[in-house]
């Protein structure tokens, strides 16, 4: 099968779905290509296929219509049987370039700290569009709901989880080797008692601030805090001078040293299914998230028992109560790896709903 992704989210989560997708499928000897449009590209990310890059410079409606005309190039180059779309904007540009295609949206922007204006944007995209929809390749449960409160046609809808390859933690650095290669970079880091990560971007979708405000409430008791990541909120929340706070910027394959930390903060608003929350399960790692990272698509759904050492947190209860949560969690021990959720069966689920669309009707 010969399968075409897009995405204009050339970046962080999606980029990373789609590589590890990539990989397994090429390795089940599917043949591949992912068109890269726009303009936040991340070249340094590997891919086992073919790449086709287009940057974007103009404005919305401009490069709107260069999406279309360049995804229908791409579709005449590669030949694929299946197409498919990533993240939203790839999901309209896409849909309207070409009728029958897959789409994952990795999240839909519905969520009350979204502006007014993006949610009705895309509940009037999905009405518009979802007749065009060959089907719907969700990566959590959270999604296939918004989904269904979107009144999308129920048969098209598809839930594969985000997974990890079963032997990801072998890719890991031991807690020794993390530490010594972290503190030779950012010296100092591991100064505290305990040290915690926040592994994400620095965006409001992500919510950072609620740490900060937490660490601020605890004071002198608080632990260290290690915030992995870049985005429009770092100089900000820098400036706020929090002294358990510690600003790496973005650090290539983070999973990697997870294990050089004690414990691990997420706070998100809403996500698809988080792969940094994945990867800390992976390490071992005592976990406070709130449910939209994917607690319940990675135990509940798939009927394995939680670690003992992972909390849920609610991000709108606020700073004292995350602040309770950072004490607990920074008391809990490391356990074995975990990884609930595999590759190998999102990726299953994935070649169902190809062949499903090829079947029903191929994209034209």
């Amino acid at each position: 099968m010969r399968i075409l992704h897009i995405t204009e989210a050339a970046e962080y989560g999606v980029l990373r779905h789609i590589s590890l997708v990539t990989s397994e499928l090429a390795r089940r000897g599917h043949e591949c290509a992912v068109l890269l449009f726009g303009n936040r590209i991340d070249e340094g990310v590997e891919l086992p296929c073919k790449r086709i890059i287009h940057k974007q410079t103009g404005g919305r409606l401009a490069n709107l219509l260069d999406s279309i005309k360049t995804i229908r190039h791409a579709i005449t180059e590669f030949q694929p049987d299946i197409v498919h779309l990533h993240a939203f904007t790839a999901g309209i540009a896409g849909r309207l370039a070409v009728k029958g295609c897959i789409y994952s949206p990795h999240s839909f922007a519905l969520h009350n700290s979204i502006p007014w204006l993006t949610r009705k944007a895309v509940t009037l995209a999905e009405k518009c569009l979802g007749f065009r929809t060959g089907a719907y390749a969700f990566v959590s449960e959270n999604e296939y709901c918004d989904a269904m409160q979107l009144n999308l046609d129920q048969s098209k809808l598809h839930v594969c989880h985000n997974g990890l390859p079963e032997n990801f933690a072998d890719g890991m650095y031991s807690r020794e080797e993390a530490r010594s290669l972290l503190e030779s970079v950012h010296p100092g880091i591991f100064c505290a008692k305990k040290t915690g990560v926040f592994p994400g971007r620095l965006y409001p979708q992500k919510n950072p601030s609620l740490v900060i405000d937490a660490l601020e409430k605890m004071g002198n008791d608080a632990p260290r805090i290690v915030f992995c990541g870049d985005g429009p909120l770092l100089e900000s929340l820098k400036q706020r001078n929090c002294q358990s706070a510690f600003f790496t910027g973005r650090i290539p394959e983070l999973w990697r040293y997870l294990r050089a930390f004690d414990f691990a903060i997420m706070t998100s608003w809403y996500e698809g299914l988080s792969y940094a929350f994945l990867e800390c399960l992976a390490a071992g790692l005592p976990i406070a998230a709130p449910d939209e990272v994917g607690i319940t698509d990675a135990f509940y759904g798939t009927k394995m028992d939680s670690p003992n050492n992972l909390l849920s947190i609610w991000p709108k209860d606020g700073a004292d109560d995350l602040a309770k949560r950072i004490r607990d969690i920074a008391e809990m021990s490391c356990y074995p790896p975990c990884i609930p959720l595999t590759l190998a069966k999102q990726v299953d689920g994935l070649l169902e709903v190809y062949n499903n669309a090829l079947v029903a009707k191929p994209f034209m």
